[in-house]
C-alpha cells in the first residue's frame, strides 16, 4: 500500500507474439492504495496495440510527462485493463462488463452508446461534467443502447453545466435516452445559467421505438436557468 514508483529517461520494451493481448508496461495495482508510478520522458515501445499503463488502485495515480493517464478501468477477473477515456473504455466493454471510473472526467461532446451496445458504469464517487460548446441540442450521455448507472461509493453524478448565453434550442440535456436506461444510484444534475433553455436532467424519447427508464435510486436534480422549458425528467413520444 502506498507504494511510489517514479520512472525518469528510458526506454521500455513489451514484446510478444500474441497481438490480441492487452499490454501494459506500467501496472499499479488495486491494493496499491494511495500509490503513485510517475513517469517523465520515457519511451514506450510495444509491440501491438495496446496501452502504456494501467491503474486499478484506489486513489493511486499514474502519470506520464505530468499527465493523469487513465480515466476508468474494467475487471477482468483478477486483472484491471485502464482507459484512457471513457469511450474507448465503452467501445471494449462487453455484456456484464462493469466499467469502474477511477477520477471525475470532464467532457464536452456528448458520450454515445449505440443502439445494441449494453453499458454498466459505476460512477464510483467520481463526476462525470459535460459542457455543451456551441448553441444546439446537447446530451452529457446519449443513449441509444442499454444503459446502467451504478454509484458503489456514493458521492457520483453526471452533470450537465451549461454556461452558454442565449438559447440553445432544444434541448440540453444530462441524459438523452432513446433507448434502455437504468438508474440505481448517483446524482443526475442539469445546471444551467442560460438566459433560455429547453433541457431536462433525463429526457426519455422514444422517437423510433421504445425508449424505457427504470429508477432504482440516485438523485434528480435541475440548478439554475432563467426560462424557457426545464424538468428533471421528461417522458416524450411514447417512452415508458
Amino acid at each position: 500500500a502506498g507504494a511510489d514508483v517514479t520512472v525518469d529517461n528510458t526506454t521500455l520494451n513489451c514484446e510478444d507474439n500474441n497481438e490480441n493481448e492487452n499490454y501494459r508496461t506500467l501496472v499499479l495495482h488495486k491494493d496499491a492504495v494511495g500509490g503513485s508510478i510517475i513517469a517523465t520522458n520515457v519511451t514506450f515501445n510495444i509491440k501491438g496495440e495496446s496501452n502504456k499503463a494501467s491503474n486499478a488502485a484506489v486513489d493511486g495515480v499514474v502519470t506520464i510527462d505530468g499527465s493523469e493517464v487513465e480515466v476508468a478501468y474494467i475487471a477482468y477477473g483478477n486483472y484491471y485493463y485502464g482507459y484512457t477515456s471513457l469511450e474507448d473504455a465503452i467501445a471494449a466493454a462487453k455484456p456484464g462488463e462493469t466499467i469502474v471510473l477511477i477520477r471525475d472526467i470532464t467532457i464536452t461532446d456528448s458520450i454515445t452508446i449505440a443502439e445494441g451496445k449494453e453499458v454498466i458504469i459505476d460512477l464510483a464517487g467520481h463526476v462525470i461534467t459535460g459542457s455543451p460548446v456551441e448553441l444546439k441540442a446537447y446530451a452529457v450521455i446519449n443513449n441509444k443502447g442499454t444503459l446502467t448507472i451504478n454509484d458503489s461509493v456514493g458521492g457520483g453524478a453526471i452533470v450537465c453545466d451549461h454556461k452558454l448565453a442565449g438559447s440553445t434550442g432544444y434541448a440540453v440535456n444530462t441524459i438523452t435516452n432513446t433507448g434502455s436506461l437504468t438508474i440505481n444510484g448517483g446524482e443526475i444534475k442539469m445546471v444551467s445559467t442560460a438566459d433560455y433553455q429547453i433541457g431536462y436532467a433525463i429526457d426519455n424519447n422514444s422517437g423510433a421505438g421504445d425508449a424505457v427508464v427504470v429508477i432504482n435510486g440516485g438523485d434528480f436534480r435541475f440548478t439554475g436557468g432563467k426560462g424557457g422549458n426545464q424538468r428533471i425528467l421528461v417522458a416524450q413520444n411514447g417512452a415508458k
